[in-house]
């Protein structure tokens, strides 16, 4: 279903859980062809927490897994995302 043309346009049914539906909202854009934006550092806070609230993994894990994704790796230094790590909310 699109609702508009934006980034976040499309919504896509992904499911249930305990009978209550599941959507997600994303874009119906080809992200090939998209420049990549750095994510604001308050933003890659809640990624962190995110993973580190799902995932069992250490803080050095998770800078090596976000140094390899665009948007991260040219934009963040390994330092300034472990000094994030520090600030997570």
């Amino acid at each position: 279903m699109v609702f508009h043309e934006s980034w976040y346009g499309n919504m896509v049914y992904l499911g249930e859980q305990d009978g209550f539906p599941i959507y997600t909202f994303t874009s119906g854009k080809n992200i090939v062809m998209e420049a990549h934006v750095a994510p604001s550092p308050q933003y890659l806070k809640y990624i962190i927490s995110g993973l580190k609230e799902v995932y069992p993994v250490t803080d050095e894990d998770i800078v090596k897994y976000l140094m390899t994704k665009p948007g991260i790796k040219g934009y963040y230094t390994i330092g300034e995302l472990t000094h994030l790590l520090g600030d997570e909310v």
